[in-house]
């Protein structure tokens, strides 16, 4: 939760079906595989940010 709230909304959505998943609901990132890389961009982007390169 705490991540969740800190995320910007537009990738809210994409890791609450991932947080499903690993919950073991249904699986339906696939479905999302769009979004799925928009998110991993954007956390490298703030990682870069923090530590540097």
């Amino acid at each position: 939760d705490w991540a969740m709230e800190r995320l910007p909304a537009q990738y809210q959505p994409v890791i609450l079906e991932a947080r499903q998943a690993y919950l073991g609901e249904e699986d339906r990132l696939a479905s999302r595989a769009d979004q799925l890389e928009e998110f991993v961009h954007y956390v490298k982007g703030e990682i870069t940010k923090v530590v540097g390169k």
